[in-house]
């Protein structure tokens, strides 16, 4: 049992699960960039198509680490990060 009182394999089996949903957002972000036109007339969504696969990846790395402290540290995406440290200190 972790801290949390989630079973290790639980939370290693969620983070495999987020990364495969990255997997499949990366998978159909490339699909549609092919097209120039669906590109032009949605980049804005298309970014927010990546920034779903990078959040699903981030978290599933949280999940994976050892240590809360260092998983939150790891995350790269400002705005994950400071939502999760905040959720971390009302639970303080």
């Amino acid at each position: 049992m972790t801290p949390t009182g989630h079973s290790r394999p639980l939370l290693d089996g969620v983070a495999a699960v987020l990364v495969e949903i990255a997997d499949d957002v990366e998978n159909i972000g490339t699909t549609l960039c092919q097209d120039p036109a669906m590109l032009t007339q949605h980049f804005e969504q298309m970014q927010s198509v990546d920034v779903v696969a990078q959040t699903a990846r981030q978290l599933a790395a949280v999940l994976k680490a050892e240590c809360e402290t260092v998983g939150l540290a790891g995350i790269q995406l400002d705005k994950l990060r400071q939502r999760l440290l905040q959720f971390e200190a009302a639970q303080g």
